[in-house]
């Protein structure tokens, strides 16, 4: 796996642990792994932990997938870009080849 998607996973990890706490995010990384998904594999399939987001914070999860975008463009010293999901954000950085 590429550059991106390490900067994806720190992006995840940071937000997550900003927004629920050390307990709050153990606590949800054990779903996570109990769905076959880790927060600490570069290679996560995206789809699936969308998915699984939306399962879990419904509404929520569009808040936290922006900030998780945020956090990302942020650490690629881009600007901000327009709410966007995840998955969109990372399509677009691999379309326009960066962080590779």
């Amino acid at each position: 796996m590429g550059a991106l998607e390490e900067k994806v996973i720190k992006s995840i990890n940071k937000v997550f642990l900003e927004v629920f706490g050390s307990i709050a995010t153990a606590a949800i990384r054990s779903h996570l792994m109990s769905e076959g998904l880790d927060l600490n594999d570069p290679s996560l399939d995206l789809e699936r932990f969308h998915g699984f987001l939306l399962r879990f914070f419904g509404d929520g999860a569009r808040a936290l997938e922006e900030a998780i975008v945020d956090d990302l463009y942020r650490s690629l010293n881009l600007p901000k870009p327009e709410p966007m999901t995840l998955l969109e954000a990372v399509k677009r950085l691999k379309d326009a080849d960066i962080a590779k």
